[in-house]
């Protein structure tokens, strides 16, 4: 009998190419990753960015007509929003017990179906079978010691419409007294205690502010994360803003060339004029 064929591809494969639209003659956008089932069990299709988008679109696999030097769909209608999440390319690796097993580097996956064969590190090949938990920042594996242990999300809290609408009149309730306290208050407050407030407010705005940076710098890691695979490749052309250098040609791509193409509408143009050494 003969066996099934499979028909292999890496995600790196097809990183930097266009989708083109047959029927429109138009360029879609670039493939800049995957998307993915929650435990890399099966790619879904491509994650297509572009300089006219804000957010990235989805391209099923089953929509792709043609796999050269770019990827044609018939028409408009393949490319789409995607409620799914990116592969994590650069993720940390470890396994259950703690130990850390790799860089997330590529994923194998059969093109035709979809369904993922293997995961790579630098030096390894894991099973995906034994993917436990994966976020943009990891992805864990379960450890041998842990082969009858079940990992299970946190289940939701889950609160009936009847109870919303009671919490919702308690604390309009609460809102209304402690307002007509601070109200009382006020009309007997003294300078001292004027002062007081004045400087718990400005305590307030400086964990506001402190908090936000911490957003802010968390959000830059995580795009960092997401075009991650341009880190350490090799600029094959200037690319411009304005007549200003963002990253020259020769340069290798780091993670201030990437910040900066960002903020410069140049992700685009900076990817496909870019490879690995």
């Amino acid at each position: 009998m003969r066996g099934k064929v499979l028909f292999m591809k890496r995600i790196t494969d097809h990183l930097s190419k266009e989708i083109v639209i047959i029927s429109e003659g138009e360029i879609a956008g670039i493939v800049t990753n995957a998307y993915v089932k929650e435990k890399l069990g099966r790619v879904i299709g491509w994650r297509v960015s572009s300089e006219e988008k804000e957010e990235e679109s989805l391209v099923p696999l089953g929509r792709i007509v043609g796999f050269a030097d770019a990827l044609t769909v018939q028409n408009a209608s393949a490319v789409k929003p995607s409620p799914y999440m990116p592969c994590p390319l650069g993720a940390k690796m470890y396994d259950s017990a703690g130990r850390f097993i790799g860089v997330f580097r590529d994923l194998c996956f059969d093109e035709k179906t979809g369904r993922t064969l293997s995961v790579l590190s630098d030096e390894k090949e894991f099973d995906p079978s034994l993917v436990v938990g994966v976020s943009a920042k990891a992805v864990v594996f379960r450890a041998e010691e842990h082969a009858e242990k079940r990992f299970a999300k946190a289940p939701r809290n889950k609160v009936g419409q009847a109870e919303k609408r009671t919490r919702r009149k308690i604390n309009e309730n609460a809102l209304s007294l402690f307002s007509e306290g601070e109200r009382q208050a006020e009309e007997q407050a003294t300078p001292q205690e004027e002062i007081i407030e004045t400087q718990e407010a400005t305590e307030i705005n400086r964990t506001e502010i402190e908090s936000s940076a911490l957003s802010e710098e968390s959000e830059k890691t995580e795009f960092l994360g997401d075009y991650g695979f341009l880190l350490g490749r090799t600029v094959l052309k200037d690319v411009l803003s304005g007549g200003a250098v963002i990253a020259k040609k020769g340069s290798e791509v780091s993670a201030e060339i990437v910040e900066e193409a960002r903020a410069k509408g140049k992700l685009v143009e900076l990817t496909v004029n870019s490879k690995r050494a």
